[in-house]
């Protein structure tokens, strides 16, 4: 230990810390004290606030500020799960370990991670291109991981940890049980080991995309980006995609852009499926009706007449979902 770059515990403490302090902001504006009153129109489904108590009443959650500091690992917000503070302390602690892996075997020249100045010696574009071809690595391979948690195996084994959350909130992108998130970090920060080149300016810029979408994600908070061509606006990100993910469960599985679900035929808007129907024929949720089953049900398993093919040619297997309420479109 005592060998390792500066730069690798420098590291450690920027995503460690980082992770907190991005997240505590978020539910400090939008969900304590009158933040979901305030900011009511930028929650993605204000009526999950509503606790169930056990006389049978609804009321709003009231946080604290401590609770906030304490969250993910001994936070006391209604509705968690049991499993909730391990598995966040040690998914934490594993991603600021691989990125501290990852910054080490940089600094010893282990991997293909470039130092090159800027300008001088590799331009601004060969930096941008290193960045796009990362970025689309991770969609690819993140959209096929992320469907292969879906089936049956992987889905009761690992996943179905991470969908007791049926409308997520700030710390709950970490509900992953460790094995699934180790492979995920392995996707993650793998284009420096895996790619000819990397410049390490192009690679700090993909590291805050993806920690940051990672976090919107999963806090219950309209963000969006789009990009405008003329007349239109091409979608680039959106939180509420994967907000309805996990709320329908069986569709927009990409990260952090939706193009892959546009090319399998699972993006849903809420509404509707775009594109409306893929080659093999599309799922559709029922809109008002159709939601998966309570937290606790969803981390529950499911028998096997459940099951329903993906929409995705190819597909690693079947994905493993409810088949109540849910109609296949003609």
């Amino acid at each position: 230990m005592n060998n390792l770059s500066p730069y690798s515990y420098l590291t450690w403490c920027i995503f460690f810390f980082g992770y907190i302090i991005h997240s505590m902001i978020l539910q400090y504006i939008f969900f304590y004290k009158n933040g979901p009153q305030i900011w009511k129109d930028r929650i993605i489904q204000p009526s999950r606030l509503e606790v169930q108590s056990a006389d049978g009443s609804s009321s709003k959650p009231t946080m604290k500020f401590i609770d906030q500091w304490y969250l993910p690992f001994f936070g006391s917000k209604p509705g968690r799960s049991p499993y909730h503070g391990i598995f966040t302390f040690i998914n934490l602690n594993v991603a600021s370990l691989c990125a501290m892996y990852t910054t080490e075997m940089s600094v010893r020249g282990l991997n293909n991670m470039r130092f090159t100045p800027l300008l001088s010696e590799y331009s601004i574009g060969n930096m941008l291109i290193d960045l796009a071809v990362a970025v689309v690595f991770e969609n690819i391979v993140e959209y096929y991981w992320h469907v292969l948690m879906h089936t049956r195996v992987c889905y009761n084994w690992f996943h179905k940890h991470h969908h007791y959350y049926k409308a997520p909130q700030p710390f709950d992108d970490m509900m992953i049980h460790p094995l699934e998130g180790l492979g995920y970090y392995c996707i993650l920060y793998s284009p420096p080991f895996v790619l000819s080149q990397m410049h390490i300016g192009a690679y700090i810029i993909y590291m805050i995309i993806m920690g940051v979408c990672g976090v919107l994600d999963h806090s219950g908070v309209k963000f969006s980006i789009a990009l405008p061509v003329g007349p239109w606006k091409i979608p680039i990100y959106s939180t509420v995609d994967h907000d309805l993910h996990h709320e329908k469960f069986n569709v927009n599985y990409a990260f952090p852009s939706p193009y892959m679900d546009y090319l399998h035929g699972t993006h849903y808007q809420g509404d509707r499926f775009l594109p409306r129907q893929s080659s093999t024929g599309v799922l559709l949720p029922e809109t008002d009706e159709n939601t998966h089953e309570s937290s606790s049900e969803a981390a529950s398993d499911v028998d096997e007449s459940s099951t329903v093919p993906v929409p995705t040619p190819p597909s690693p297997g079947k994905v493993y979902q409810t088949r109540s309420r849910r109609k296949q479109i003609s």
